[in-house]
């Protein structure tokens, strides 16, 4: 895939267009250099500091801007500003404290890096800066590391091969750097790489060497070719300011190092990567390492506001995922920076492996090699957190609306555990596990997060197969060599799974899993051995729609009635009741969508025709398809018709590419009262579908809505929304437009009222109001008044329907 798009001609024009540069101008590049080097020497030896202009500088260090103290003191910084390590240090915290704030700053709702500054009993230490469960970005780590010590033998070892004259002997170093791995949410946003550093060793004659490396990378999980041209201008910029060989020079770089070699691919689009630069001058490569560093935001800040507010679905997901299972297998396996991390003694392992998504398929053999070569037996402990999965729709939050289980209780894998609500339909949340219940981390009502520990369980300790457990005699090293051949391991279930092939003597390896990481779950045992009927959809190891769950009936304890008595005065109390469920989103949704700048324009339809041609329809509406037929499925299809002539009436405006986005389906929303509030699901595809469709399925979500049970599903890419306020009695308001879409209207009570006929005489019309409000950023009056008058001439002559539907 990333190959056929290093061949793609607009990008190929782009790097022609680069190589012709440096072909048309080396000789400059070369007079540049040699007058930058000569300036560096002359200002080198003619700078010297005095006590006075010491004392300015200190005062001009103000480390609040950054995210924490830096790792060495400040008065060695201060004392020594014009040392590379000085200088190194205060520019990768400028960098990470840059890229942090940018980042916060494309969350919607208010996410913040967590910030761990450590410290090494080896020498130096680091800032580790951490965003996780975002609703932007699912995690994205930002480090820097300022260390020092004395280089083990394995790490030398390494450098020889790369060329250098270090010797054998272990040896002094100072090492100082930033990186960067950001995995998005969005699988349509692509993930960022980047890591630049400074190296010093000292030799045992005395002799000091120095040198810089660095890169930048990006692995879109879809390509974009715009995005990636992009990007790579950007990095071309920061690096024609300095040489224009060096873009060509370090791309090819890039494309070579971050080949996958046993599986034939590259990572993603490439980059720039560079390894020991130590020309022309130290001044000159630090001022290049900076400008690489600084281009981060403008190469890639742009790409996430394009395409974080992109639609996507499960099959998105799922590719996003199979990506980033490649992305973790290139880290653990060929990356340097790993390597040489793992070679280090005192290394902090947190950092190392911080590249790491949360979550990526199949990695769990070596999520478990890694935590074995640290000391930790987290995966052989009976003690299990049980996490809250993500269920899907942007959703970061839930109530607890009731549990099923309490401590002590013993669960089976698809027991019910909790029915949650978010604030678009209620869960119930089931077992993962068989095993006993130990904690509940939330009481009901309370709101839990995606992500974050819901309850936690005592298991078996063969939860987890000895087959995921890699012997710590085994080099670390040995095992993270490219993998050749595809693995043999053992499936991967629980138990009770396993009981049951015993009892009914099933090799286990011939179920198709369904489970995470390959995990062969209860109802892919049942559904092979064909207890369950094939084709039967089995519930999600840990979410399923809400059924009815039988609760024991309570029985009431009648007692005699209480005699009368005087009332007494009742000391009055306010109460104070905190935001939840779909009052908490609508306080989200209101609050996003008065961003919106609206305009009104209403109007009256007369609906008599309509009146009776429901009237003949609706007695064979409902004798023939069980269905109630109302105005509302007229009025949404005759919005889809309308639709089809103004379609910018059924977009979205990204307001970060100033770019209007035209859907080609029409769903439609419909607003919903249903016992928990207002609930705003749609109707999908309504321009493929007849009337008596459209009429089952506004149906169908009225239902569910009234039983609790709506799906994230139901309320996902809604186009166009009408609400009807009529049922009430209203007739004219000014509705709120949904965020992300540019229109919403509001029907209002159809009434008998006195008009004017064709010859002036009274007669009784059947009148219905409508209100429309727009986004003025992008829908004009003109516009919209045209739209509502083909809408109403739909309504008021609707045998039109036979000639305008499909």
């Amino acid at each position: 895939m990333f190959r056929n798009f290093r061949q793609s001609k607009k990008f190929m024009r782009f790097i022609s267009t680069a190589q012709q540069t440096v072909n048309s101008n080396g000789r400059r590049i070369r007079l540049t250099t040699t007058v930058l080097v000569g300036t560096t020497i002359i200002s080198t030896a003619c700078y010297k500091i005095s006590h006075a202009e010491l004392a300015t500088i200190k005062k001009k260090v103000d480390y609040s801007k950054y995210m924490s103290l830096p790792v060495t003191s400040t008065d060695e910084l201060e004392n020594n500003p014009n040392d590379m390590r000085t200088r190194m240090e205060l520019m990768i915290m400028k960098v990470q404290a840059d890229f942090c704030h940018a980042l916060e700053n494309e969350e919607r709702f208010g996410e913040k890096f967590k910030v761990d500054r450590w410290l090494r009993k080896e020498g130096g230490g680091g800032i580790t800066c951490v965003l996780q469960d975002g609703d932007v970005f699912e995690k994205a780590g930002v480090n820097i590391s300022v260390v020092s010590g004395t280089l083990p033998p394995g790490a030398v070892q390494q450098m020889r091969a790369r060329g250098k004259d270090l010797g054998n002997d272990p040896m002094p170093f100072f090492a100082a750097g930033v990186s960067s791995v950001i995995h998005p949410r969005n699988p349509f946003v692509p993930t960022i790489h980047f890591n630049y550093r400074y190296f010093e060793v000292v030799k045992k004659n005395g002799e000091k060497m120095w040198w810089f490396g660095g890169g930048t990378d990006l692995t879109p999980y879809y390509l974009n070719e715009d995005d990636s041209v992009h990007f790579h201008r950007e990095l071309k910029k920061a690096c024609d300011e300095h040489d224009l060989s060096y873009y060509p020079r370090f791309k090819k770089w890039c494309d070579k190092y971050f080949h996958i070699t046993h599986r034939g691919e590259c990572r993603g689009v490439g980059g720039i990567f560079f390894d020991d630069i130590d020309s022309p001058s130290q001044e000159e490569a630090f001022k290049f390492v900076t400008s690489c560093a600084n281009s981060v935001i403008a190469s890639y800040l742009p790409l996430v506001r394009r395409h974080k507010n992109d639609e996507y679905g499960h099959k998105e997901r799922e590719w996003q995922l199979l990506r980033r299972g490649r992305y973790v297998e290139f880290n653990l396996i060929y990356d340097r920076g790993t390597k040489f991390g793992l070679y280090t003694p005192g290394a902090r392992y947190e950092s190392i492996l911080m590249s790491l998504p949360l979550l990526a398929p199949n990695l769990l053999p070596l999520n478990v090699l890694l935590q074995r070569q640290v000391q930790t037996t987290h995966y052989l402990n009976k003690t299990v957190s049980f996490h809250l999965s993500d269920i899907g729709e942007g959703i970061r939050e839930v109530v607890i609306k009731e549990w099923y289980v309490k401590p002590g209780d013993v669960v089976e894998q698809f027991d019910n555990i909790c029915e949650v609500q978010s604030d678009k339909a209620s869960v119930t949340i089931t077992s993962r596990y068989d095993g006993k219940i130990l904690k509940l981390h939330h009481d009901t009502d309370e709101i839990a997060l995606v992500g974050k520990p819901l309850l936690d369980f005592d298991v078996e300790d063969d939860v987890v197969d000895e087959e995921d457990v890699i012997s710590d005699d085994e080099d670390l090293i040995d095992e993270l060599e490219p993998i050749q051949h595809p693995l043999k391991t053992k499936v991967l279930a629980t138990p009770a799974v396993r009981r049951i092939a015993m009892e009914h003597k099933l090799d286990l390896s011939t179920v198709t899993p369904t489970g995470r990481n390959g995990r062969i779950l209860k109802g892919d045992v049942l559904q092979h051995l064909k207890l369950i009927p094939e084709g039967t959809q089995i519930p999600h190891p840990t979410i399923q729609t809400k059924q009815e769950v039988q609760k024991p009936a309570q029985v009431v304890k009648q007692d005699a009635p209480a005699p009368v008595q005087k009332p007494k005065s009742v000391q009055l109390t306010s109460k104070k009741e905190p935001l939840k469920g779909i009052a908490l989103a609508m306080y989200k949704t209101m609050t996003e969508s008065l961003k919106i700048p609206h305009f009104a324009y209403c109007d009256e339809v007369d609906m008599s025709k309509l009146v009776e041609l429901r009237e003949n329809m609706k007695k064979s509406a409902l004798e023939e398809h069980d269905i109630k037929l109302t105005y509302m499925p007229f009025m949404i299809k005759a919005a889809s018709l309308a639709l089809l002539k103004f379609p910018i009436l059924n977009a979205s405006f990204d307001e970060s590419e100033m770019s209007i986005i035209y859907k080609p389906y029409h769903n439609i929303s419909v607003a919903i009262h249903t016992p928990n509030g207002l609930v705003v699901p749609n109707i999908k595809n309504v321009e493929q579908k007849s009337i008596l469709e459209i009429a089952q399925d506004l149906k169908v979500l009225q239902e569910k809505g009234q039983k609790g049970v709506l799906g994230p599903d139901d309320f996902a890419n809604g186009t166009f929304s009408l609400s009807n306020i009529g049922i009430i009695g209203g007739t004219y308001t000014r509705p709120v437009i949904v965020p992300g879409q540019v229109v919403i209207g509001a029907v209002g009570k159809t009434r008998a009222l006195p008009r004017f006929g064709p010859n002036d005489e009274i007669i009784k019309a059947h009148i219905m109001e409508i209100s429309w409000s727009a986004d003025h950023r992008v829908i004009d009056g003109v516009t919209m008044a045209s739209f509502s008058n083909l809408w109403k001439k739909y309504l008021e002559n609707p045998y039109n329907f036979l000639l305008a539907s499909k």
